[in-house]
């Protein structure tokens, strides 16, 4: 990303992103549990990529 700074540093930009916390999840629970606790589902990412591009610059 630090290489690609100075060329867009003329532009209006928005960066967000998606992943994992560093937290670390101590709890029981199935993949899917974990995913829905963090956020991770398709629906919660689709939701936050939708909402981010409806963000004016």
């Amino acid at each position: 990303m630090a290489d690609i700074m100075p060329i867009l540093s003329k532009s209006r930009i928005a960066v967000d992103g998606v992943g994992v916390p560093r937290q670390v999840i101590r709890t029981y629970g199935t993949k899917e549990d974990k995913d829905m606790h963090l956020g991770l589902t398709a629906r919660n990412i689709n939701d936050k990529l939708a909402q981010f591009l409806e963000k004016e610059l």
